[in-house]
């Protein structure tokens, strides 16, 4: 775009530059790595990629090169600080002054909004997703990764708990909250001091901070309970309906979206058919949140419970590049993520050789048809067993005559998909029953996978020492999710899942760097030795 300056950084290194950067040996060795490498990463057409993303009507002042702020966005996951000190430190530190091109500067380059306006931009258009990519494309060029792998790529994919940045509420706390946000607007709206709302619609629990501590009641008193919620949702309704009912226009659309979160949440969390009571149980999809809309509950095991989103990482074995990355819901089961994982595959143009995964992904379609299409399949099988009975994996199959014989050396039939059903008189009359079935009435059953040629495979698998040890290679994945989480911290920085996959994309960029960062420190090491 005519109007959008380009960022031309100096390649040649001038005695300033030179001076810093031999000090750059051991500690924050990227920003070196980055001086040397800034023109590579913001080539001319990822340049021109950046600069379509703004209009080009002559209208107003030019933007700042786009690909000046989009190494400041990678500056910021690599230092892990906010807006406001990012824009000091172009002032003050010698080291961002040198990667930005900026030497001596004694303003800043850019204002805190602009930043945040740019990173509004780059998530709109995706180009986030570019900026990933870019670090892969680096680290071909400087030897890091093999282009020709892709033909025959060994990925591991992992998933890891990411709490959410919203505040977190029990029933009560976020009707209050919900509704002191509506009452915010009409207040804004209307130009009416929040006292005089309260006062005008009679809001005694809204009135206060916290609605738990206006009712002051016996929480252990069930009836006290009870009035006090059911005077809580009159009053929501209250405000709900002033601001339906409003003549100001301006009022009724940015109060619709408010109304709607304070009938998700009634509709999630209270029975009003049996007068109005918090309902048994959680409603699927609960939301969790009244800031962050897309936060759900989770759980790593059974004893541990999140709240936020799901990780997820694909990372090459062999070079350590993190080639894909996303973020799900923390409700959602992570054969659901394989999905975007087949996206990248087909926009990357990946071919598998071998896919390593937690067996939480083994449901995914995707992982069948790689298995179909001669992908080898690295995962821990599912046991099967129960409540210390036998489990599935103490039956022995045969894949050709597809038969199921159990460990008392009874033989059954089994198709794909389908229940393998032992007779109810073979069962009862047999020694083993009680360590394998509880059924009085019928004999015991087991879960054919439509896929159980493969399942039978990782089974088999897990049994042999070089079977385990293939296992163990995953642990790459493990160790990468281990440095995005000292990089990016457990809780999110943004509300919403859109914002927060775009700070997962540029911390995960930010190791694709110190990966070829390493790769290039290995090679100039390499040479020093063999010219010694």
């Amino acid at each position: 775009m005519s109007n959008v300056p380009s960022w031309t950084p100096t390649v040649a290194v001038s005695p300033e530059e030179d001076a810093l950067l031999r000090r750059m040996t051991r500690v924050r060795k990227l920003f070196r790595f980055l001086r040397e490498h800034r023109h590579e990463l913001f080539d001319a057409a990822f340049q021109d990629e950046l600069a379509s993303m703004y209009r080009d009507t002559g209208a107003g002042r030019p933007p700042l090169p786009p690909a000046m702020l989009c190494m400041v966005t990678l500056l910021q996951a690599y230092m892990q600080v906010s807006d406001a000190e990012a824009v000091e430190l172009t002032v003050v530190d010698r080291r961002w002054q040198m990667v930005l091109d900026c030497h001596g500067a004694t303003t800043p380059l850019f204002s805190q909004g602009a930043l945040a306006a740019f990173r509004s931009r780059l998530i709109k258009h995706g180009l986030d997703a570019r900026l990933f990519e870019q670090t892969i494309a680096l680290a071909t060029r400087t030897g890091a990764f093999d282009p020709k792998a892709l033909s025959r790529l060994r990925i591991a994919v992992d998933s890891a708990p990411f709490e959410g940045a919203g505040r977190v509420e029990d029933t009560l706390n976020m009707l209050g909250h919900a509704a002191r946000n509506l009452l915010s607007l009409c207040c804004f709206y209307l130009d009416v001091p929040r006292t005089a709302m309260t006062q005008k619609l009679a809001l005694n629990l809204l009135a206060g901070s916290s609605v738990k501590a206006q009712m002051d009641i016996d929480w252990t008193n069930e009836a006290q309970r009870q009035r006090g919620l059911a005077k809580l949702y009159d009053e929501v309704q209250r405000v709900v309906k002033f601001a339906r009912e409003s003549s100001v226009p301006e009022l009724g659309q940015e109060s619709a979206a408010s109304a709607q979160v304070i009938e998700q949440i009634v509709a999630q969390n209270l029975d009003l058919a049996a007068g109005i009571r918090i309902r048994r149980g959680v409603a699927k999809d609960r939301r969790v949140s009244v800031e962050d809309s897309a936060m759900r509950h989770g759980r790593k095991s059974s004893a541990r419970r999140f709240d936020g989103y799901k990780r997820h990482l694909g990372v090459d074995l062999d070079s350590g590049l993190v080639l894909h990355c996303g973020v799900s819901a923390a409700n959602s089961h992570d054969s659901e993520h394989m999905e975007q994982f087949r996206e990248a595959m087909e926009a990357g143009g990946w071919m598998l050789d071998e896919l390593h995964i937690d067996r939480g992904y083994l449901p995914a379609g995707l992982v069948e048809e790689l298995y179909d299409c001669g992908t080898t399949i690295v995962a821990k099988p599912w046991s099967g067993g129960h409540r210390g009975r036998f489990g599935k994996a103490d039956f022995r199959y045969n894949l050709k005559t597809r038969t199921l014989t159990c460990p008392a050396g009874q033989r059954t039939s089994w198709q794909p998909g389908a229940q393998a059903v032992f007779p109810a008189a073979t069962c009862s009359a047999c020694v083993l029953r009680e360590r394998c079935t509880s059924s009085v009435s019928a004999g015991r059953s087991v879960s054919m996978h439509r896929s159980e040629v493969m399942h039978e495979k990782l089974r088999r698998q897990l049994r042999t020492r070089a079977g385990r040890q293939r296992l163990r290679e995953r642990v790459a994945v493990e160790h990468a999710q281990a440095h995005l989480v000292a990089r990016q911290g457990r809780k999110a920085r943004y509300c919403g899942q859109r914002k927060n996959l775009f700070d997962v994309r540029r911390c995960a960029a930010i190791l694709n760097l110190h990966t070829s960062l390493r790769h290039c420190d290995a090679l100039e090491m390499e040479s020093t030795l063999l010219a010694a």
